[in-house]
């Protein structure tokens, strides 16, 4: 069937039914259940809780540093993945960064003050028995 240049098909009876919902489905779980509400009740207590004895203060602090670590981690993570997709292409330029990369990790950990190797406990008679050992070197 067309009108001026425009079909029309019908859709055959099998694919109606299988794109109508049935009307047998099972019906939905109701959302207020005793359940539910005790998983509520204990979510208020919890934060109660800790806004009373943790302090609010001392909860942003920890959120702030939590999604710093996130975020941190996130980016090194994407950094990584954009590094490393960029290893067969061009292989001179991640060789390159690579490179100056572990270089400086081998550089600061062999540089690392005396005091990352060895325990160090600056004190006034510490430095009157071995003078040789200055405060700049831990």
């Amino acid at each position: 069937m067309s009108i001026e240049g425009v079909a029309i098909e019908t859709v055959p009876d099998e694919l109606a039914e299988a794109a109508a919902p049935l009307a047998d489905e099972e019906p939905r779980a109701p959302i207020f259940t005793v359940n539910n509400v005790f998983r509520l009740l204990v979510l208020v207590a919890l934060a109660v809780f800790l806004l009373y004895y943790v302090g609010p203060r001392d909860i942003a602090e920890t959120t702030v540093k939590v999604l710093f670590a996130v975020g941190l981690t996130a980016a090194l993570w994407i950094g990584a993945n954009l590094l490393f997709d960029q290893a067969y292409s061009h292989w001179t330029r991640f060789n390159a960064l690579l490179g100056a990369t572990l270089g400086f990790l081998v550089f600061f950990v062999r540089r690392r003050p005396i005091c990352w190797r060895t325990p160090c406990r600056v004190t006034a008679s510490h430095l009157q028995a071995w003078p040789e050992r200055a405060p700049s070197q831990c």
